[in-house]
């Protein structure tokens, strides 16, 4: 977190979603983030530590609600039933944090902001973010419409969960389509701030284009990934740097329109290796199957089979979600609590 403090009572804060501070910080060396650079420079910054909280993947609701995992009695975005195995996602749940201050507040795109539970809060929230937690809304009434006829839709929401690699191509476009929507982004946020809404004492904007594009495109500038000598690479690389230097003109922008208001910097977690989703998304899953229905699910394509110790490539026309990797009819639903019978079944014959 940065924050620069200078008379006046306004606050600008601006959440870089997603934002990897060592990469930032390489790219700020490298003179490709500016503004990033020298609001670090004049500003008072620290290093804090999410700790354990960072694995609910709620860290914006513990931002706009001011409360841990232990004092919302919410641990995760996905709710489990376990009476009968039925799951769903029900977004923001709790009041803003800055819900009773007596304080005009503008926010822009920022995550688990129910405008509804707020009543001293305009803005517009849902319209590109990463994972909104909310449904998109405006207040006052008809801000939306107006703004949606003066900036449009997201132009990016087709890459806010982009998985590129296969295709040089669709790499460049993925950067090229963030970028876009990040210079959209600043210009609709400085309207707000400055034309529609200039009557604040906290204006808090979130940007989520650089969270969609380090997960997207992480392998151009890690050396260590295993898809970081793939044809796409370089153009990840490339990518991931023009998205950033759109940020930092994000960045730029609104702490000049901001004038003497108090800008504070933050980002929520960066980037790590991800060492659970196979485990969670593929194994478990397929073991459960195979439990259950004593034949597997997963069909591995003989090539991936063949070659065991490499890296699943697809081909540059070949996407996850098309890809045939399972060749068999979905069963018919199981009977709820019957994997949990079983599993005491076979604890039992032990």
């Amino acid at each position: 977190m940065t924050m620069m403090t200078v008379p006046g009572g306004r606050v600008l804060a601006i959440g870089l979603d997603g934002l990897e501070v060592s990469l930032a910080e390489r790219l700020m060396a490298e003179g490709e983030l500016p503004a990033l650079a020298e609001l670090r420079r004049r500003s008072a910054r620290f290093l804090l530590d999410h700790g354990p909280a960072q694995r609910t993947g709620l860290a914006w609701e513990h931002v706009a609600s001011g409360l841990s995992p232990e004092a919302a009695g919410r641990w995760a975005a996905v709710e489990f039933d376990p009476r009968t195995y039925r799951v769903w996602q029900d977004g923001a749940q709790l009041d803003p944090w800055w819900k009773d201050l007596d304080r005009r507040v503008v926010v822009f795109d920022t995550p688990y902001v129910d405008l509804r539970r707020a009543p001293n809060t305009r803005g517009i929230v849902a319209w590109g973010a990463h994972d909104p937690g909310t449904s998109a809304a405006g207040l006052p009434a008809g801000l939306l419409d107006e703004f949606l006829e003066r900036f449009g839709r997201y132009p990016a929401a087709p890459w806010t969960y982009g998985i590129p690699w296969p295709s040089p191509e669709r790499t460049r476009e993925m950067g090229e389509a963030l970028s876009r929507a990040l210079d959209l982004r600043t210009r609709a946020a400085r309207w707000l701030m400055t034309e529609r809404l200039p009557d604040w004492d906290l204006f808090f904007v979130v940007a989520g284009e650089a969270h969609g594009a380090i997960e997207g495109l992480w392998h151009g500038v890690d050396p260590t990934h295993p898809l970081h000598t793939h044809p796409s690479g370089v153009a990840a690389d490339a990518a991931l740097r023009a998205v950033h230097r759109g940020l930092d003109r994000m960045v730029a922008e609104l702490t000049r329109a901001a004038g003497d208001a108090t800008v504070v910097a933050f980002a929520m977690g960066g980037m790590g290796p991800n060492h659970s989703d196979i485990q969670s998304m593929v194994l478990l899953p397929e073991l459960l199957y195979r439990h259950a229905f004593g034949r597997s699910l997963l069909t591995v394509p003989t090539a991936w089979a063949a070659a065991p110790r490499t890296v699943p490539i697809l081909a540059e026309d070949e996407r996850w979600e098309t890809s045939k990797l399972v060749s068999r009819p979905a069963p018919a639903p199981v009977e709820p609590g019957a994997l949990r019978r079983a599993a005491r079944s076979r604890n039992r014959s032990r």
